[in-house]
This record gives structure tokens, sequence and C-alpha cells, in this order.
């Protein structure tokens, strides 16, 4: 007769192949697949717009210089605005990639609050590229504008409930253990270049073509894209009940 543990445990017996609708219940106990971000979620006024975190440590900065190299100047138009810069398309769909500049940390984070605020716009992708004990600075900066969010540091799994709270709809990448540049590399430049050419992410086809890049590196077993992600697909029907 409680109602909070017939949600729990009717969306449990659910994600694990049972039918809770043999009981009797007021609910329909509907989990979301997350198999797939359609490409006009990710265009919400034409253009695209993801923001990358980045710290001020030594592999802040080593992923910073790594990163800007993934987009290449026929393509894309790079910008210097101080604290931050900005990559923005020359060829196919309208994008705006911003990321503070590691020294600049949290200046830079302030810097595009304010222009993001200003211009009432903020990302439909976020990147956090920190160790995990920097994940609350990303982790705060989340709106319900975000669609997806790759949590590229170390645990990032254990994260997937706060980011919700903060961006109830968001699709979730994260790692059970270990979080690399490697990977995290690839499936940047992977999930990029898809939303460049105007597709949507379905995540079994990302998942596909990253493992065929990476499959010498075993450490992209922990990584869960969000088909996978139990976690977030339970606190997402959850809510929605």
């Amino acid at each position: 007769g409680n109602d909070h543990g017939i949600r729990i445990y009717g969306l449990l017996l659910k994600l694990c192949g049972g039918d809770p609708s043999g009981f009797s219940t007021p609910y329909a106990f509907s989990i979301p697949g997350l198999d797939r971000v359609s490409s006009t979620d990710l265009f919400p006024d034409s253009v695209h717009i993801q923001q990358h975190f980045f710290f001020d440590d030594e592999d802040g900065e080593t992923a910073f210089n790594h990163w800007q190299t993934l987009y290449s100047p026929t393509l894309w138009k790079k910008e210097d605005k101080g604290n931050y810069i900005v990559f923005r398309t020359l060829k196919g769909k309208r994008m705006e990639v911003f990321a503070n500049k590691p020294h600049a940390e949290i200046q830079g984070r302030d810097d595009l609050q304010k222009y993001f605020e200003k211009t009432g716009r903020f990302p439909d992708l976020i990147v956090h590229r920190g160790h995990s004990y920097y994940i609350d600075n990303t982790l705060d900066r989340m709106t319900n504008s975000n669609k997806v969010a790759i949590l590229g540091s170390c645990g990032g799994y254990q994260n997937i409930s706060k980011a919700m709270e903060n961006a109830w709809d968001v699709q979730i990448i994260s790692t059970k253990q270990v979080g690399t540049l490697a990977v995290n590399t690839v499936l940047i430049q992977e999930i990029t270049e898809t939303i460049r050419l105007g597709k949507d992410l379905v995540w079994t086809e990302v998942w596909k073509q990253v493992s065929l890049r990476l499959k010498n590196n075993p450490q992209f077993k922990d990584y869960i894209p969000p088909y996978k992600n139990l976690g977030a697909r339970f606190i997402k029907a959850y809510n929605s009940l």
C-alpha cells in the first residue's frame, strides 16, 4: 500500500524484464529507451551549441590543447574571446562550440554563463573534461536545455542523479571507472561530426563506430551509453510517474 514503494519496485521489475501490469496499480511503468537524440532536438533554433569544461591543472592544459586539434580549419573557424574560445562551423549544420581556457577556469566559466544568460540560449550538449573532484563545477552549470552530457571523468556514472536534477531530459554518457583522454577524444569527435552532418545521434551506431576506432583500448568498455544507463532510465521513468 506504499505508493513510493509501488513505483520503485514496479519500475525495477519492468527494468529486469518482468511485467508489473498484473498487479493492481494506477501506473503504466513506461521505461524510456534513451536510444537516440534527434537532430531536431539538438538544433532547437537552427543552431547547435556545446560547452566544454576544462580545469586549471596539467591534465587540463593537455586535454585542452589536444581538443583544439579536433577542429579542422577547413570545417571550423576559431575565435579567441580572452578567457574562452569558440569554434563555429564553416560547413555543414550551424554549430557553436565554447570552452573556457584552463588557466582561466573560473573566469572563463563565469564569462560564458553571462554570455548564455544575455543571449537567452544555453548549451544543447555539455562535456566535462576534468577529474572527478571537479565535476560539481560542471553539474552546477547544467540546465534543462542540455540534451546530451558527456561526463568523461573517472566514476562519472555516480553523478547521474545530480545531473538529472538540473537537466531532466538529458541523455548521459558516463564511465564506471576510469575516464581517459584517448576515449574522450574519439567519442567527442564521432558525436560532433554526426551532429555537424545533421544526423540523429543513434547511440548504437555511435557506439559501433567508436568501438571500431578503439578496438584495442580496453578502457572503452567502462563507458556507458545512454541506452544502457539503467540508473538514468530508472530516474527518468520514476520522475515521469
